[in-house]
């Protein structure tokens, strides 16, 4: 079993990309540009850094675009954001097992609200959030300051995430990585690839 989880936030435990993605489309049509979502989807799922660079070189597009866009998702993500089936449930037989739960995300104080909203703030023991100002992933920066400020065993940790960049944070860290519900699984450096919470489970408890 691994005792120490840390976990990405969105598309690992919250299943908040469709909301994204749309959020982007809207506000690119809004302004007469046709995307589709399949790029948008594949851009933000490899980085938000990525999406913006594309929009920003393709378009010119820049900050006043993307604060419309931060406020447009904000406004329906406490409506439309939910945890993905099982993330509950296996979060806290990870505690009923003896061991602990963290995030690590780029998102900033929504991390809380969506959190409290769903019942499951209290499942975690630690957080790292844009707040905390950590270089961005793959940097292993905010995975080991979650590990030394929980006392945890890099051997018994493990990062989990749907990014090959999260994926990148725990190996850069010195701890084993699962790659969860990837767009692709091919050329990972990931120790583990799960594509539902039931496999995700088999290797977390073991």
């Amino acid at each position: 079993m691994f005792d120490f989880v840390i976990w990405d936030f969105d598309g690992t435990l919250f299943d908040t990309y469709p909301l994204i993605v749309e959020t982007y489309i809207n506000e690119l049509a809004l302004l007469g540009i046709k995307e589709s979502d399949e790029r948008v989807e594949r851009l933000v799922r490899t980085s938000f850094g990525t999406l913006h660079r594309y929009l920003s070189e393709s378009y010119g597009l820049g900050s006043e675009f993307w604060e419309k866009c931060s406020n447009s998702r904000r406004g329906e993500e406490q409506k439309r954001a939910f945890a993905f089936k099982g993330a509950f449930g296996l979060l806290s037989d990870i505690i009923a097992l003896g061991g602990r739960n963290a995030i690590y995300t780029h998102r900033g104080a929504s991390t809380f609200s969506l959190l409290e909203k769903a019942g499951m703030k209290n499942l975690f023991c630690d957080f790292v959030t844009e707040a905390d100002n950590f270089p961005p992933k793959p940097s292993p920066d905010a995975v080991e300051a979650l590990i030394a400020r929980n006392g945890a065993s890099k051997e018994r940790a493990i990062m989990v995430g749907d990014r090959e960049i999260d994926v990148g944070s725990g190996i850069n860290a010195g701890i084993n990585a699962c790659l969860f519900r990837a767009l692709s699984f091919e050329n990972t450096e990931a120790n583990f690839t799960a594509r539902d919470y039931a496999e995700l489970r088999k290797i977390i408890l073991g």
